[in-house]
């Protein structure tokens, strides 16, 4: 920057200033961001991981075979990431389930007392006996469902659809015509689960670093200068 032109610049803030920049912060991140965001490291991330640290189930058991017993083993396994091209990933997220093939939203579950739920599929192999002549199979099945954070990524609030929708004007203009259209309000940031019907919200707690040492000044007690606490 030329220290010259710098010269002209006026740095004194007043109130409109600072509302803008607060009005900047809280259109691109809200007050629930840190909820949201959250809940789509947990489905995204937390849930591959732990599918893809459970170890192969072994079904071992005998049968007769001319008389004589026989020890089989069967296998079955997770498949972990590109060990089969179909699969593309371990986890599979489904649409939000309902009773009906459209995705119900979240007002459809508010008004019926349904639960906003999403559905969890694996990719599973199935290893036979060795010298029993059968093929191993692979076949997704269904782990269950999971309750369904309103305005997270695997929404239907925030499909391609409803932004085709709301095409042009600003971005808040355009957010604020798609939660409208879908029966939301405009205000709401979401952040919270509906289940039969009611909307639930997990509260957010602040903890301290686990396995990390934390030093506090003893002020008053002629004893101990410091503290050191560690979890």
């Amino acid at each position: 920057m030329d220290p010259e032109a710098g010269d002209h610049i006026s740095w004194d803030l007043d109130e409109s200033d600072m509302w803008s920049v607060l009005d900047a912060w809280f259109s691109s991140k809200g007050l629930v961001s840190q909820q949201v965001e959250s809940y789509n490291r947990f489905v995204d991330q937390t849930l591959r991981d732990v599918v893809e640290l459970s170890p192969p189930l072994r079904i071992e058991h005998e049968t007769t075979q001319n008389g004589r017993f026989k020890r089989s083993v069967h296998e079955m396994r997770f498949l972990r990431h590109g060990e089969h091209q179909a699969a593309g990933v371990t986890l599979a997220m489904g649409k939000p389930s309902g009773e009906e093939t459209q995705p119900p939203r979240p007002i459809e579950c508010r008004l019926r007392g349904l639960t906003y739920s999403l559905s969890v599929s694996a990719m599973l192999r199935y290893d036979p006996p060795e010298g029993s002549g059968q093929e191993g199979r692979e076949e997704t099945v269904l782990l269950g469902h999971i309750p369904l954070m309103v305005r997270s990524r695997h929404c239907v609030l925030d499909s391609d659809e409803v932004e085709r929708m709301s095409e042009g004007g600003s971005d808040i203009n355009k957010r604020n015509i798609r939660r409208i259209m879908q029966g939301e309000c405009p205000y709401d940031d979401g952040g919270y689960f509906i289940v039969k019907g009611n909307e639930k919200a997990v509260v957010a707690q602040e903890s301290m670093r686990r396995n990390h040492v934390f030093v506090f000044a003893m002020h008053d007690d002629p004893k101990y200068s410091h503290r050191l606490e560690i979890r």
